[in-house]
């Protein structure tokens, strides 16, 4: 998501054409570029399209699919238009002349674009992520190095096979008797499987975590007698019993009963557990017994090996020297682990820079028209409505490729300098922004159930000559600001004459623009100002924003307080947007729900406001560092208070003001003389400043 934000600034600052901007975002992949940069930045711009909130883990695949169309419809309805297309869902728009076939054949266009990828996992589904255009070089050297992993990725997993496969063998076979499962009697219902790795022979058998008491299995005992090492074989598992009761009968009179944990891994690498040392004088008698009685989970049953301990057990010449040729190709097996392990850290080592990725949507594999869904529910299918665009803004049918989606086609029917919205729209939104109301103050809603523009003559004279601008919001703002309207004063005049109405009885809501609307700072304006004044705004741009606060974040499963972004001075515009961790001092001062389409923010004046900026340890740390930079600038009193209105309020303290602020700083005042710490006394003044409705409020 950073990367469509930092697209969005670039498009700002370099006062790209509004057409072009709003073309890019919904349709850039599909754009023809000069070169990479252009290509990468066509690409990251369709982020608009991804970065709504989804259901990710959503089930119904179906209805996943079309609430991501629906937030599309909404969010580019809203943003450009100005109509609340999404009433149209389930219905015939209840107020404007949008029916529900209308929506449809826009949400075919949606439904032919790709933005959720579901196929990887089976119920979570992950937002599409895209490579970015690079040099060819770059990208020939990263396809030759994953190339080259992948080879020895699979290499490596080969040897470790083979490798675990000889430890085995040795483990059991260092002067031993196997016996396989195969070899040994069953009594209940056992399974034979091969789902967990590694193991003895073909496979195993477990008793399917089911009739406990009445599964038991029993292994035969060595061909000889003598004093063995019993061990028996199982791979570990978390739905493995903890309590498997394991029996080593040497006669009739003699038993060794043990509790065996198959959630932990065995002592003996790879699979075998050694249950200790025993004297066999009647092999025949001898056996090992492995059942399910009470058991809390799974039992497994792979294999028992007896491992020679003494000289009394006579090895044939022929099982000496196949020791020898295990314990070699054991060793070979481990030289060659090692010399793979080694080239692949040598190849980690020099690994080219990743390929850029970016969230960015694609055509969809299946491109085609859309059915009604019947009161908004996915499974009750009406008519195929072929894609368009809607016919309240359109002379004739949509004529749209049949092997598109269409989206390019609708980003240029929504800029087209005959849509009687999209200039309207935007040209009201810089507007509202500029002079706190728009021309339309419901700026999300042109419809019927909006606000009528209070001038739409100049609406549509400022809309007109957008267009003929080349679509400059630089231009737009420019002839904006160098109004007359706009160089007002909130402060009410005085009557023109004696006798006439007041004008706040006359139009209280400023609808007629007599007076200029009080701005409330916003809530980013507010933080930047102080690390502004504070002379530790870091203003370079920002790359990464979550890679400070690890990767808590990045897995979703973060608390609030784990995300220190207090500890950043960047621009606020650069801070990481946490669904659910906004930053507090960013709330409180109403900044967007990230979860909503907010063309148009409240303005709140609250008492946690003022006591935010008077209470907030970080808010107090700023004006710890306003007051040090007060003081080491400047030596005069009077002039360290000129300095800090300055800084805080834009303009000069008049005499009172001056004297009143000297006077506490000083000792003078009361109040003043109670901190010996002349530091703390002018943080306290900067703290009064910063909590006064003349720092939050443009008059």
């Amino acid at each position: 998501a950073w990367r469509y934000r930092d697209f969005v600034i670039r498009a700002c600052a370099d006062d790209m054409p509004f057409d072009q901007f709003v073309v890019r975002q919904i349709a850039g992949d599909l754009l023809e570029a000069a070169d990479a940069d252009e290509a990468a930045d066509n690409l990251v711009a369709t982020g608009f399209l991804m970065v709504g909130t989804k259901m990710l883990s959503e089930r119904d695949k179906a209805k996943l699919e079309m609430d991501v169309v629906d937030d599309m419809i909404d969010t580019c309805g809203r943003a450009f238009l100005g109509l609340t297309l999404g009433c149209a869902r389930c219905h015939d728009h209840k107020f404007d002349p949008v029916p529900t076939e209308d929506y449809y054949a826009l949400a075919g266009i949606f439904r032919s674009t790709q933005v959720l990828d579901g196929e990887s996992q089976k119920y979570v589904s992950t937002w599409v992520k895209r490579p970015l255009p690079v040099d060819p070089e770059h990208a020939e050297s990263v396809a030759r190095y994953e190339s080259r992993r992948k080879e020895t990725t699979a290499a490596l997993a080969a040897a470790r096979k083979q490798r675990d496969g000889e430890k085995a063998a040795a483990a059991a076979a260092a002067g031993a008797i196997v016996f396989d499962d195969a070899q040994a009697t069953r009594e209940g219902t056992w399974q034979a499987s091969t789902y967990t790795r590694p193991f003895h022979a073909a496979g195993y058998v477990h008793d399917g975590n089911r009739d406990k008491g009445s599964c038991r299995i029993v292994f035969p005992g060595p061909p000889k007698a003598g004093t063995y090492r019993v061990r028996i074989a199982y791979t570990p598992g978390s739905n493995r019993a903890s309590n498997v009761p394991v029996e080593v009968v040497l006669d009739e009179r003699t038993r060794h009963a043990f509790i065996v944990d198959q959630r932990r891994a065995p002592g003996v690498a790879p699979f075998w557990h050694d249950l200790g040392e025993f004297h066999c004088t009647d092999p025949e008698a001898t056996k090992v017994v492995i059942a399910n009685a009470g058991t809390d989970g799974y039992v497994l049953a792979d294999a028992v090996a007896y491992v020679a301990v003494d000289a009394a057990v006579d090895r044939p010449a022929d099982e000496v020297e196949a020791e020898e040729a295990r314990q070699a190709r054991l060793a070979a097996a481990e030289a060659e682990v090692k010399r793979i392990e080694a080239e692949l850290a040598a190849l980690d080592a020099d690994k080219p820079p990743p390929l850029p990725m970016a969230m960015a949507v694609r055509e969809a594999k299946h491109i085609g028209d859309a059915f009604v869904c019947v009161r908004g529910e996915v499974d009750n299918r009406g008519p195929e409505v072929p894609r368009g665009f809607l016919r309240i803004c359109s002379e004739g049918p949509a004529q749209l490729p049949a092997d598109r989606s269409g989206r390019l086609e609708l980003a240029r029917w929504l800029t087209d300098p005959d849509n009687p919205l999209a200039a309207r729209v935007i040209v009201n939104r810089v507007w509202m922004h500029l002079f706190g109301e728009g021309l339309v103050r419901t700026v999300d809603n042109f419809g019927m159930q909006g606000e009528r523009p209070t001038h739409p003559e100049l609406l549509d004279t400022l809309a007109v000559e957008f267009v003929r601008d080349g679509w400059s919001i630089r231009r737009l703002v420019r002839r904006l600001v160098l109004t007359r309207a706009y160089a007002q004063s909130s402060a009410s005049p005085a009557p023109a004459a004696a006798g006439a109405p007041d004008p706040l009885l006359v139009d209280p809501e400023n609808r007629l623009l007599w007076r200029a609307h009080r701005k409330r700072v916003p809530a980013e304006a507010i933080r930047d100002t102080l690390l502004v004044a504070a002379g530790i705004l870091d203003s370079s741009p920002s790359v990464a924003p979550l890679a400070a606060f690890g990767t808590l974040v990045t897995q979703n499963v973060a608390t609030p307080g784990d995300v220190k972004v207090e500890a950043t001075t960047r621009r606020s515009v650069y801070l990481p947007v946490i669904r659910g961790m906004v930053h507090p001092l960013l709330v409180t001062f109403d900044f967007a729900d990230p979860d909503l389409i907010v063309g148009r923010r409240e303005s709140t004046n609250v008492p946690a406001q003022a006591l935010t900026l008077l209470n907030n340890p970080e808010v107090i740390a700023w004006c710890t560092r306003i007051a040090e930079r007060i003081t080491s600038t400047v030596q005069d009193d009077e002039a360290r208070v000129r300095l800090a209105y300055r800084l805080l309020v834009q303009r000069e303290p008049d005499a009172e003001e001056a004297a009143w602020v000297t006077a506490y700083v000083r000792g003078d005042r009361a109040g003043g003389a109670e901190s010996a710490a002349g530091g703390d006394r002018w943080t306290r003044a900067v703290q009064a400043l910063v909590a006064s409705t003349e720092f939050r409020f443009v008059d």
